[in-house]
């Protein structure tokens, strides 16, 4: 298990709207982290967050707008950073990893989208996607994995969301298919997810698929298991390949009305395409949620094959 220990010093909510994390973690690969979380929630259905974190690789962090109204329309803007060194096994590799090997970079993407009705319920999606990939080739012993690259992307897509719009999702469905295009690369993803209340609790459940075309795989337009919202339990950037599948499903049960408790299960599998996977994927693992305000804290631990992990999080998986 990676995170040996987590200590939340202290929460300062924001009148009613929005609430404020510093973070001190210890990690065995990374040592002592230092972060702060901080969220603001402009309606009931929009919202701004940001995260910054420090540790012996790097910094990284990210800014998300969400569902910012604009006439009939809605905006999403999301911008990330990360000079942090991270776990790398090739591409397809699937053979057992005992030693970490990791792989520096500088990263900063920017996604910019506009929802606007379609048909039905159904929105339209366009947006611009940018991507930025410096490897530093000192600190990883001379040699070059990936090239440099700076790219941006067009966004196209349909989205159909009947959910509550809050930011923990109690009831409702989503579906979205999304084409990322860029130079030497195309994406395409279907996230379906679905959200049933019951007695005592929800039951949320998530299918997601995406493909990479490209006769040049790069790191930046990879999938790979051990994100800390998806197999979890596998360590990060286990496997990279062009193909990911995987299933969610979690059982979020109040306990009492500070504490949620969350046992989930996933499974998946990876390879090249989808005639040729290499891999099936299967964790499982236990959750807290710690709700304030709109938002929630996690805490989860994830077991998978051999390798367990812990993972620290704001807000849910999905």
């Amino acid at each position: 298990m990676r995170i040996v220990w987590l200590s939340l010093v202290v929460v300062f909510t924001l009148k009613s709207h929005g609430a404020l994390f510093p973070i001190i973690g210890f990690s065995n690969d990374t040592g002592t982290m230092l972060g702060l979380f901080w969220q603001n929630e402009i309606s009931a259905t929009s919202a701004i967050q940001s995260f910054g974190l420090t540790q012996k690789k790097g910094q990284s962090g990210f800014i998300n707008a969400a569902n910012l109204p604009f006439g009939n329309q809605t905006i999403n803007i999301q911008l990330f950073g990360s000079n942090t060194g991270k776990s790398y096994y090739g591409i397809g590799n699937t053979s057992k990893k005992t030693d970490t090997e990791t792989l520096y970079f500088s990263e900063l993407s920017t996604t910019i989208t506009v929802e606007r009705p379609l048909v039905n319920q159904w929105n339209a999606v366009v947006g611009l996607t940018a991507s930025y990939y410096n490897e530093d080739v000192g600190k990883n012993s001379g040699t070059r994995e990936f090239t440099n690259i700076t790219t941006l992307g067009l966004v196209l897509g349909a989205e159909l969301d009947t959910r509550d719009k809050t930011i923990n999702t109690q009831n409702g469905y989503y579906n979205a298919f999304t084409l990322n295009l860029y130079d030497g690369h195309s994406i395409f993803s279907n996230d379906v997810r679905y959200f049933k209340p019951m007695p005592h609790g929800v039951l949320a459940t998530k299918v997601y698929s995406t493909q990479t075309l490209t006769h040049h795989p790069h790191i930046l337009f990879l999938s790979g298991a051990g994100s800390y919202s998806y197999l979890r339990g596998y360590k990060t950037s286990d496997i990279l390949d062009k193909h990911l599948s995987y299933a969610q499903l979690e059982w979020r049960a109040p306990v009492s009305a500070w504490f949620i408790a969350v046992p989930f299960i996933e499974c998946g599998a990876i390879g090249a395409h989808p005639g040729q996977l290499k891999k099936s994927l299967v964790s499982y693992g236990f959750a807290g949620h710690i709700p304030f305000g709109g938002a929630s804290l996690r805490l989860e631990l994830a077991f998978a094959e051999t390798n367990k992990e812990f993972y620290f999080g704001f807000n849910q998986v999905f």
